[in-house]
Formats: C-alpha cells, structure tokens, sequence
C-alpha cells in the first residue's frame, strides 16, 4: 500500500513537472510572436492576461508590465453580447417565447418599428443604426460615450426620429450595439428583473467574476491610445450590449463550455468577404482560419478578444490593459497550439 501511495505521489509530481515546462514553453512562444512578428512596444504598466485552452489542459499566464494578478477584471465591452445572447435564449426556452415575435409587444415603440422582431435584433439584420440616431449629440466625453445616455430615453428616442428608421435596409446583416441594448430592455420587460440581476442569476455561482461594470470592485487600470490612465466605462444604458466585466481565469472557463456547444442551426450571414456571423459569434473563413470562432471588445482602456476552434477544441483568450486593440495576435497564437498540437499526434 505505501508503494502504491509512493507511485501515485512521484506520478502526480511528474505531471505537474510537465504542465509547468509546458507553460513556461508556451509563455516564451507567445513572447516571441510578441516580440518579433509584432514587435509590439508596451508601455510601463501595461501588458496582457492570456488564457490557452488545449483540448483538457488550460494555461492561464501574464506578459508584459500589467501590475494585476490574474482575479483583475477587464471591462469586456462588445464581447457582453455574448452572454446576453446566452440568457436571452435561456429566457426564450423558459417561456416558451417565439423569436418571431414583434418588438412592439415588449416595447412601446410606434409603427414605424412594428415589422421588426426579436430574432432580428439577435442577428443584427433589424435595420436599426449601430448606436442611437444622433448618439453623438449626447455624448460628452469620447473616453466615456454612454455615460451621458440614460436608458430612460432609448425608446422615446427611438421614437422621436422614427422616420429616419428604413424598413427596406431589415433583413441585412448590420452589426449594431442598440440591437443588444433592446434586448436586455425587453429581458427586463419580461422578468420584471434588472439585467444585472439576470446575468448575475445565471453566471454568477459558475463565475463570479462576471457582473455588470459598475458591480465590479476590481477592475484593472487600463490606458487609452496615448497611453494616457483612463477611468472604465459608465452604463446607465447599453449594458446587454457592452456593460459586463470578467476575469482571465472566469472569461477562459466559460469559453470552454463555448468549445462544446452544438453547432447553431441560425441563419450564417457574410460580414466581410471572409467573415460571416452565425448568432452569437462571428466565424473566420480563410484558409488558415477556416471555421475559426472569435469575437473581440473594446472600451478606451481595455480590450479583450476571444477565438477558438471546437474542431481542435482549442481557444485562446486575451486580455489588454489599454484601448489600443489586440491586433490579430489572438488568432496566431491559436495556430500555434493547433499546429504544435497536430505534430504531436
């Protein structure tokens, strides 16, 4: 029996042997592609979280300057309609609520609007503009647009300028944020509960971490394009469409549970010549990318990408303390463990 105990513990002391050299492996490959096929510059205090699915294994490591461990949250800014759209088809399974059906059932929005639907607003093809009509007016401060646009005045805004609204241009892929901003309205309409409080109900056990902006007590310093210190993102509207924050180790856990999701049976529509949309993600297909799964998020001091393929059950996530984007690093790095990955069969 004390062999036995022996031969388990040298076992288990192996393993975790490996899984460290193949961390610090990986960490240095991705610090390469950084350097050299980048050549990106990071400023003092700023660098990037990254979390590597490899079919069982998860790495979860920092590069960079960043001065925040790995429970720091990031404000996710567009990837939030990734959970949105999850709870939304929760909610739609639970009452039984058909995708067909029309908008002004929920919202008090006129005529102008009545052919639009729920699974328009889903897949970005309800002709409604990517932000509010004259969203800008309202806007007082570029490092912070939404602060100034309470979501008292979204319909009766909507309303005010209807005749801008062409039903003509419904039915093509457009992607906006006010689509998702009126589906976590009609999520409140429905359960007479605060979208904060939904997704709390439905993520929150699983991962903590993810919750509203203004709930998060952690949120890392991020840096605008001049990399200048920028205060996050206020939401007093547009948080079903950009208002979540998460952590590394939380964001990369539920990306898993994306690896195993069965295909969607949703209508594909072409974003770009080589991007489509298949609701809730966009689907690269080049050559070296084929039916690769990614969406990114960006606020003015913090961006966040994700990509992965369910084929390889890979995914890499990324987490930046700045606003000047992610570039396609994600995406290379991906190739990488699918590559490596490949040899190694």
């Amino acid at each position: 029996m004390k062999r036995f105990l022996y031969i388990v513990f040298v076992l288990f002391l192996c393993i975790q042997y490996v899984a460290a050299q193949d961390l610090d492996n990986l960490k240095e490959e991705v610090e390469k592609i950084i350097e050299y096929d980048y050549e990106l510059q990071l400023d003092e205090a700023e660098g990037f979280w990254i979390g590597v699915i490899d079919s069982d294994s998860s790495f979860i490591f920092k590069i960079g300057n960043i001065e925040a461990d790995s429970l720091a949250e990031f404000q996710l800014g567009s990837l939030t309609k990734i959970f949105t759209y999850r709870s939304f088809e929760k909610l739609i399974d639970e009452n039984e609520i058909n995708t067909e059906t029309k908008l002004t059932q929920y919202l008090e929005l006129n005529e102008d609007y009545k052919s639009i639907a729920l699974v328009d607003l889903l897949n970005h093809t309800s002709g409604l503009p990517k932000e509010p009509y004259f969203f800008g007016k309202r806007s007082t401060n570029p490092d912070n647009p939404y602060e100034s646009y309470p979501k008292e005045i979204l319909v009766s805004e909507l309303n005010n300028y209807s005749n801008f609204y062409s039903e003509s241009r419904k039915g093509e892929f457009a992607y906006g944020h006010l689509n998702y901003a009126l589906i976590g309205s009609i999520m409140e309409d429905i359960t007479n509960t605060s979208y904060c409080d939904l997704i709390e109900q439905d993520y929150g056990v699983e991962y903590p971490s993810l919750t509203c902006s203004q709930a998060s007590s952690n949120l890392v310093l991020g840096f605008d394009k001049s990399g200048y210190p920028v205060l996050p993102w206020q939401f007093p509207s547009f948080e079903s469409s950009e208002g979540l924050s998460a952590n590394i180790i939380d964001l990369t856990n539920y990306i898993r549970t994306e690896l195993d999701h069965d295909e969607e049976t949703s209508q594909t529509y072409q974003a770009s010549k080589y991007l489509d949309f298949q609701t809730p993600w966009y689907i690269l297909n080049t050559k070296r990318s084929k039916k690769t799964h990614s969406f990114s998020g960006t606020t003015s001091g913090h961006s966040v990408f994700v990509c992965f393929d369910k084929k390889s059950k890979t995914a890499v996530v990324m987490m930046r303390n700045s606003g000047k984007g992610i570039l396609h690093l994600p995406l290379t790095i991906l190739e990488m463990v699918k590559n490596s990955k490949a040899k190694s069969k």
